[in-house]
């Protein structure tokens, strides 16, 4: 079914024409990942070459939900691909989720041995991100649900380093998927 609306529909430059159907299924939670990470990566890199004069205090609050949600949904990759007869049953938590991947990935062929330090080394960056952002609303709305201001206790983030470590996260992500599939 191809539905279709004046806002959603192909356009005169077939060039901008994302062709939604290719990605459907299990290659569709990493084609989503691999999205959110390359818009991620593209606002950084425009930022540091200011392109357009972009301003990093508007842009770290998508820069950051955009790596957020591009990690859960690795994630979600992640689950099916190497339990595909039984996915886990993950939630918005992060941690949570990474623990179960880890373990499944540590038992599969996906990570050598050699390797197995690389998960530890991921873990320790998906747990910086968690402790400034535990629920993925730190950095999609200015304040929680109980009117409180989201970041109160962060002060200043590098859109630099922030980058450098999802350059990591994506790097093994991308080579794990590519092994997992």
């Amino acid at each position: 079914m191809d539905k279709q609306n004046t806002l959603f529909r192909p356009g005169s430059n077939p060039r901008l024409n994302a062709e939604i159907h290719k990605y459907r299924g299990l290659a569709g939670f990493l084609k989503y990942a691999q999205g959110y990470f390359h818009a991620a990566n593209e606002l950084v890199v425009a930022l540091e070459a200011d392109y357009y004069r972009m301003d990093p205090h508007l842009l770290v609050y998508p820069v950051s939900f955009l790596y957020r949600h591009g990690i859960e949904l690795y994630l979600k990759h992640f689950a099916i691909a190497l339990r595909p007869e039984e996915p886990f049953k993950l939630t918005h938590d992060l941690l949570d989720n990474w623990a179960m991947v880890s373990a499944a990935l540590r038992e599969h062929d996906a990570v050598p041995d050699d390797e197995k330090g690389v998960i530890d080394a991921i873990g320790d960056i998906l747990a910086e991100f968690v402790e400034i952002d535990p629920k993925g609303e730190e950095f999609r709305y200015p304040e929680s649900r109980k009117k409180d201001p989201n970041l109160a206790q962060t002060d200043v983030v590098s859109l630099e380093v922030l980058h450098e470590a999802m350059e990591i996260v994506e790097r093994h992500f991308d080579r794990w998927a590519a092994a997992v599939r």
